[in-house]
């Protein structure tokens, strides 16, 4: 793991003038820019607090900022696991006329949508003051938890991103998975509403532990269970561990293969 950080160290230059171009790429000749990317989270924020409230009228405390913390995380996370399937195959003529760590593609792709999620957090932010009443000290976790779900979200894109060259239907079936763990997340339900019987099924899902954690922090503001915090902190090795494992195997027969 350490020769492996070393060499991506080396290249750290081209991951993010990869990263600068995605951004100028996607923003490119557009009006509104990167406002663009707060349209989805404000979307669905406003459509769901609509069905919870006047069409199921089921109705919760500041429904629109637990939509927030969680949604930010998730659509971090599920557009950099989607956009990685394809981020080595979309550049195989690349990968055939000049070395580098192949790494680089998933790495990039994460980078740029974690950018996006900062930005995102930054114009959201001030809008917490109209919510929160108070600013507990454990509110200083949340750097780190961010970090810890970049790290886990790093190592699933590594993954799906080398498994994707050999199996293309990974990407169709990405999609179709990152849908069904979007409703099974407590995304836009509480997790106290899961059947108590049933919570520990759903806690075999990191991504649940995360939004717990993310909801705990900045929503509830309480500090996250001693089960939740460890469980965060160790899937981002888990994660990253078999993500890198993965791709070493298989990233000397990319060329190959595409």
């Amino acid at each position: 793991m350490r020769s492996w950080v070393l060499e991506l160290w080396k290249y750290r230059e081209l991951v993010m003038n990869l990263t600068r171009t995605y951004l100028l790429i996607k923003y490119r000749g557009s009006l509104l820019g990167f406002l663009w990317s707060l349209l989805n989270p404000l979307l669905m924020i406003a459509i769901l607090s609509l069905a919870m409230r006047r069409i199921m009228n089921i109705e919760v405390e500041n429904y629109p900022f637990f939509l927030l913390v969680g949604l930010l995380p998730w659509n971090f996370f599920v557009t950099s696991v989607q956009s990685s399937t394809a981020c080595v195959i979309s550049n195989g003529g690349l990968l055939q006329k000049v070395y580098f760590p192949r790494e680089v593609f998933p790495l990039s792709t994460v980078a740029f949508f974690f950018v996006q999620f900062l930005l995102a957090t930054v114009v959201f932010g001030p809008f917490c003051l109209f919510w929160k009443n108070s600013f507990p000290w454990f509110t200083a976790l949340y750097p780190v938890l961010v970090i810890l779900f970049l790290l886990f979200t790093l190592g699933v894109s590594l993954a799906v991103s080398a498994i994707t060259v050999f199996y293309r239907d990974l990407q169709h079936f990405t999609e179709v998975a990152l849908t069904a763990v979007f409703w099974l997340s407590p995304i836009v339900y509480f997790f106290e509403m899961i059947p108590e019987q049933h919570r520990f099924w759903f806690k075999l899902n990191p991504i649940v532990l995360y939004l717990t954690a993310f909801h705990d922090i900045i929503y509830w503001e309480r500090l996250p269970g001693t089960h939740t915090m460890i469980a965060v902190a160790a899937w981002p090795f888990v994660a990253l561990l078999a993500g890198v494992l993965i791709f070493r195997r298989l990233s000397p027969r990319f060329a190959e293969e595409i």
